[in-house]
């Protein structure tokens, strides 16, 4: 059995269905307890704090398609666009199931956090080891960023195993290791930000997760046994949200930097 970590982010991005079959990929696999899930009080709190503005960021934006969508009419011929009215009339009809959908969805990823993960308890020792890292701007508080939330799950999560002795694997197998974290935070938790970098841990973390045998993988899909086209589709989206994180901190220091 692989025992599981994820990132806030990854949490959200699983219920925001970009791409359902991760999701239904995962609760099979928890079904068939080929896969352990490992959450924390802090990882609750924050999906808590953040699942309601992202679903109904997701309803609005289906919304907002629909409107756009209409703009589109002007290019069309007049047949093409009785065909058009039509279906956007179709889309329209269904938005109730659409929303009802996204609400099942949202559900699921809830279960799966409240229901069938483990809840590993976060220690004072593991407050005060993050303390120590943030001070000393160890990764993943090398870049000025407020990462407590992820660092509390990540050093929780190696303290639980190492008390547990779950970890007893050491191959260099994504399949075969016994705990994986999944980020696609390369900024927080990669050795770099560009290239190959992206897929390794940052060296700040390494000895942290390989005293247990830990996996650091970015892209979901290698754990679900997904194909080469799947993989890749998670690959360029994680990128893409990725960056567009990237871009917004460096226009912020851009900002800090001009006052």
């Amino acid at each position: 059995m692989v025992h599981l970590i994820l990132d806030t982010n990854i949490w959200i991005y699983l219920a925001e269905g970009q791409h359902p079959f991760v999701l239904e990929g995962l609760i099979k696999k928890v079904n068939d307890n080929e896969i352990s899930l490992l959450v924390n009080d802090e990882i609750i709190k924050e999906w808590d704090r953040n699942n309601s503005l992202s679903k109904e960021r997701i309803k609005k934006e289906l919304k907002k398609q629909l409107e756009f969508a209409k703009e589109l009419k002007s290019c069309l011929k007049s047949e093409d666009e009785i065909k058009f009215n039509e279906l956007i009339s179709k889309i329209k009809d269904s938005n109730p199931e659409f929303e009802a959908t996204i609400d099942s969805r949202f559900q699921l990823v809830d279960d799966l956090i409240k229901k069938q993960s483990i809840n590993v308890p976060i220690s004072i020792g593991n407050k005060l080891e993050i303390i120590d890292w943030a001070l000393k701007k160890q990764a993943p508080f090398h870049r000025n960023k407020n990462s407590v939330a992820d660092a509390l799950i990540l050093f929780s999560s190696i303290e639980f195993i190492k008390k547990n002795g779950i970890n007893n694997v050491n191959y260099n197998r994504i399949d075969i290791s016994d705990s994986v974290f999944v980020s696609y935070n390369s900024d927080d938790f990669s050795q770099g930000v560009k290239g190959n970098d992206k897929d390794l841990i940052h060296e700040d973390l390494k000895l942290l997760l390989e005293s247990v045998g830990m996996k650091y993988e970015r892209n979901f899909g290698n754990l679900l046994n997904l194909t080469s086209s799947m993989k890749l589709e998670i690959d360029d989206y994680m990128d893409y949200v990725e960056s567009r994180i990237i871009e917004q901190m460096e226009w912020e220091n851009e900002i800090k930097r001009g006052k």
